[in-house]
């Protein structure tokens, strides 16, 4: 299990301190997640590239900085990207970028400034599902997954559109998890599976499931 932390600049000194994130450092990987969390997307439609390419930059340099590390990795705010804040991300000297794309639970970096995910800890929008749904590629070392993984997955979405509060959508990643540790079990097959939590989404019930999310897993 390898943990991963998105940060946002704005919060440092706010919601983190440099101790906490220096503790996040020894224990996952830090990650960019800009400098004000803004739609970038938005901006470059207004043509604000430089400012962008400032979120970029100016992000990962602080962050570098008050770590004494290499942060590699940017997390799309909102999960909003495209070709040129694709290849910005890449000038800005990132190796790869995640987005809040759904699901993945084998993927396949065909790019890797555009990586999925599994599940998210809030209701997908619409918009967000059909997106996801034209660049699935359910694939594990190139054998399509079969039919009992498909019929967890299509079931896993039918009912994650209808939750709302943040406690039963990690109810929802613990059955998906248990189902698919069955299914590991039993035919001794090996899936990589990328969960996203936002921090200031948790409540006390939520928390709780969250811990015995992370002891199933270890």
């Amino acid at each position: 299990m390898k943990a991963s932390f998105a940060i946002a600049v704005k919060n440092i000194g706010r919601e983190i301190d440099k101790n906490d994130l220096s503790y996040l450092a020894d224990t996952g990987e830090i990650l960019s997640h800009g400098v004000t969390h803004t739609n970038l997307v938005k901006l470059l439609r207004c043509g604000h590239t430089d400012l962008v390419y400032s979120e970029l930059m100016d992000s990962k340099i602080f962050l570098e900085k008050l770590l004494d590390t290499n942060v590699e990795g940017f997390v799309y705010p909102y999960g909003a990207y495209g070709g040129l804040l694709k290849r910005l991300v890449k000038r800005a000297g990132y190796r790869y970028a995640r987005t809040i794309d759904l699901p993945s639970i084998a993927p396949i970096i065909r790019d890797k400034y555009a990586i999925s995910v599994t599940m998210v800890d809030y209701k997908p929008t619409t918009l967000q599902i059909l997106r996801s749904l034209t660049k699935l590629h359910f694939e594990l070392s190139n054998i399509l997954l079969d039919y009992s993984i498909m019929k967890l997955l299509v079931g896993l979405f039918s009912k994650y559109m209808y939750l709302h509060d943040h406690a039963s959508i990690l109810r929802l990643m613990l059955v998906f998890l248990k189902r698919l540790g069955e299914y590991v079990k039993c035919y001794n097959r090996t899936f990589i599976i990328s969960l996203v939590f936002h921090g200031n989404r948790f409540s006390e019930d939520s928390f709780k499931i969250f811990r015995t999310i992370l002891n199933y897993i270890k």
